[in-house]
């Protein structure tokens, strides 16, 4: 389903590291793949059993960075810097020394005026943050219809906490209405 899967690559992400955000508190996990770092804010009103998925639109915007360690952190920390702040990203190593994030603003103007003044390029995208309650099948439950309606992810990073999946699927700018129709149809 997804464009883009991470390649292992020396330098770039050391470990699989999620932040969450519930309820205010941070948690880290580390989970120990090679590749992929996702922060994602859950809802701080969880879904009661037996619901269906819930999902929310949310804009993407992606950029190429260095393949080396700091890189990730160093663009975090300008942005906090500038006030950005972030409900998620998701970084992957794209081989011969480059990496691309995806990332959402909380407020988007923050980010792209932080891009701005660092000179750094911006390419836009949609990204759909769903959630719903864990079990087995859960994820190919909630991408069945983006494949049915053929819509090809970009990115995609997912986890559960206390019963509840929460996915971030990032599609082209293109694909966004394809998209928002098929999941919440």
């Amino acid at each position: 389903m997804f464009c883009r899967k991470p390649r292992l690559a020396p330098g770039f992400f050391y470990g699989f590291l999620l932040f969450w955000a519930i309820q205010g508190e941070y948690i880290f996990v580390d989970s120990g793949f090679i590749g992929v770092r996702l922060f994602l804010e859950l809802k701080k009103n969880q879904k009661q059993k037996g619901e269906k998925m819930a999902v929310k639109q949310i804009k993407v915007h992606f950029m190429e960075i260095e393949d080396k360690p700091g890189s990730l952190q160093g663009l975090l920390s300008q942005a906090a810097s500038e006030g950005v702040d972030f409900q998620c990203f998701a970084a992957f190593s794209a081989g011969g020394g480059k990496g691309v994030v995806y990332l959402s603003a909380k407020e988007v103007g923050a980010l792209e005026s932080c891009a701005a003044k660092a000179g750094l390029s911006l390419e836009s995208a949609a990204g759909f943050i769903i959630s719903g309650e864990d079990k087995v099948g859960a994820a190919s439950e909630a991408l069945k219809s983006l494949a049915e309606a053929g819509v090809s992810g970009i990115a995609g990073a997912a986890m559960v906490c206390d019963g509840q999946y929460q996915m971030l699927v990032v599609v082209s700018e293109a694909d966004a209405g394809t998209a928002a129709s098929a999941l919440c149809a």
